[in-house]
């Protein structure tokens, strides 16, 4: 199925979640976010659609420990203190059941720069169909703070041969202060060098219409976001975002434009949305 094609339906199957934070590269469990203190305070702790709960964050103490996305994916969290390290990811279908870990590596100043991730995909349906194994490597770029740059580099990991890169995604993110206001996304093939190949997949997604609130996400460091968007909603930019987008509008010049989302936000008392884009947002004071 084509990239393009699969925007309308990710959308609507996650309700099109409103997100996060002015960022913070900060890795610090205990400060995600030096701009907004709140966190010390106050945990986001369910996303709920009707009577689904669309995430759900289990905690110990003030640090995550597990996310639940749906009744068919969930996440458990390590970390070496205040530092998350690792996630490792189960996604159930009928089809198809997928177990990745992802590992994740700082640098010198202690920013999240790589992630590495290992796949394993086994399908039900056909029954006896071979499990398949998978390599990723994310690679994170910043401009100061913000992450407006990730390059995914995937390829089939078969032990009957030498492992290489075969395919890429690039998401690239542009800013309005500190709020992301378009994501393109490019995926395509991979030469024998690695390099992209000329045919690419392209699709852009604008973000508008900010309000001057805080978004839900904001109390959640960066690893969650970026593991959020590299395995659950590749589409939800917005969650890098400090305030919340009223509209998400994908950008085609030759389809037209087609509005993915459109709302008016309520807050609460601390200025944090609690209803917006078909979604509740549920906290816990600590």
């Amino acid at each position: 199925m084509k990239f393009s094609a699969y925007i309308l339906g990710i959308f609507s199957f996650l309700g099109l979640f409103s997100c996060d934070n002015r960022s913070g590269i900060t890795q610090d469990l205990l400060h995600q976010d030096n701009i907004d203190p709140t966190y010390a305070t106050r945990q986001l702790v369910r996303i709920t659609k009707g009577d689904s709960i669309m995430l759900g964050i289990t905690y110990e103490g003030v640090k995550p420990r597990g996310i639940v996305y749906n009744s068919l994916n969930k996440s458990t969290i390590y970390d070496n203190g205040n530092t998350i390290y690792k996630f490792d990811y189960e996604d159930v279908n009928t089809a198809n059941t997928e177990n990745s870990t992802q590992y994740l590596t700082y640098n010198s100043a202690g920013v999240l720069s790589e992630i590495g991730e290992t796949i394993k995909v086994t399908t039900t349906t056909p029954a006896n169909t071979p499990i398949k194994r998978y390599k990723t490597l994310y690679t994170i770029t910043y401009a100061g703070d913000l992450p407006i740059k990730i390059f995914a580099k995937t390829g089939e990991d078969n032990f009957q041969q030498a492992f290489v890169y075969t395919k890429y995604r690039e998401i690239n993110l542009t800013y309005t202060l500190n709020n992301v206001t378009q994501m393109e996304i490019k995926d395509g093939g991979l030469n024998a060098q690695e390099q992209p190949l000329p045919n690419q997949e392209i699709v852009n997604i604008k973000y508008s219409d900010y309000d001057d609130k805080k978004s839900p996400y904001s109390l959640l460091p960066l690893a969650i976001k970026l593991h959020y968007l590299t395995k659950v909603n590749p589409l939800a930019a917005q969650v890098f975002s400090y305030n919340n987008p009223k509209k998400i509008t994908s950008i085609n010049p030759f389809t037209g434009n087609v509005v993915l989302g459109e709302s008016i936000y309520t807050y609460d008392n601390l200025s944090y949305a609690v209803f917006g884009l078909g979604m509740n947002y549920i906290y816990r004071e600590l």
